[in-house]
């Protein structure tokens, strides 16, 4: 049952199902691009907001989660640092949830350049380090990180894997794609409360947070970065 308080609700779901990726997704992905979700899990954006791209292959290490997912129209299992396509294929490479569990992203971010076409973007939603939230989770064990996913948030579907964090901020990601030669389209802070609906008190503090943090100078506090870069012809 949802926690959150009455006078916070308006704000909470504004925030909650309006988020910058899927405004991203949604504006970006159009009938007749391919695309390639990258770690794609065992959920996908594409079928979560029933967008309509002309392919979707999904690229994923585990069978197991990729077999799940039927938001994709074609699946490989595949590890993103040696991924099995051609040259200059895909339109849109989506990358959410992902950057935090690369372990060698400048290897993972050079396959999507060497795999993307000439004008093509990678679309990217990973946690922001500066948020004292990931912060945290950064830090915690896995097996701690696992236990308060289950028994706190009660989300037993979901998996809680090994994190790295080595590419987590809005800088060492422009960093790491500029170096490509690939010129970002957007880079920008997100908030998302979705997990803390569990207590009505928690969920105050958090909307509260992320109230401050919507003034300009405050969102680099913000739990998530939302980015796209593109793949120049001179690049």
């Amino acid at each position: 049952m949802e926690k959150e308080p009455i006078w916070l609700k308006e704000y909470y779901y504004t925030q909650r199902f309006n988020c910058s990726f899927r405004k991203l997704a949604a504006r970006t992905v159009s009938p007749g691009t391919l695309v390639l979700d990258a770690g794609c899990g065992k959920r996908s954006v594409i079928g979560e907001e029933n967008l309509r791209p002309g392919l979707t292959i999904g690229a994923e290490f585990s069978r197991e989660d990729i077999a799940a997912n039927s938001g994709i129209d074609s699946k490989v299992v595949a590890s993103l640092e040696n991924l099995p396509f051609k040259n200059e294929v895909f339109d849109i490479i989506i990358c959410r949830n992902v950057v935090e569990h690369l372990e060698n992203p400048g290897v993972v971010f050079w396959e999507f350049r060497r795999i993307m076409k000439t004008g093509a973007l990678v679309l990217i939603r990973t946690p922001n380090l500066t948020n004292p939230i990931a912060f945290t989770s950064a830090i915690l064990p896995l097996t701690l990180r696992t236990w308060i996913k289950r028994n706190l948030f009660h989300d037993e579907d979901g998996d809680t894997f090994p994190t790295y964090f080595k590419c987590n901020t809005a800088t060492q990601l422009a960093s790491a794609f500029g170096s490509l030669g690939m010129r970002p389209q957007l880079v920008t802070h997100d908030g998302l409360m979705a997990y803390f609906n569990f207590s009505a008190i928690i969920l105050s503090l958090i909307v509260l947070f992320e109230r401050v943090t919507d003034i300009a100078k405050l969102r680099w506090l913000k739990m998530w970065i939302i980015a796209s870069f593109e793949k120049d012809k001179d690049s």
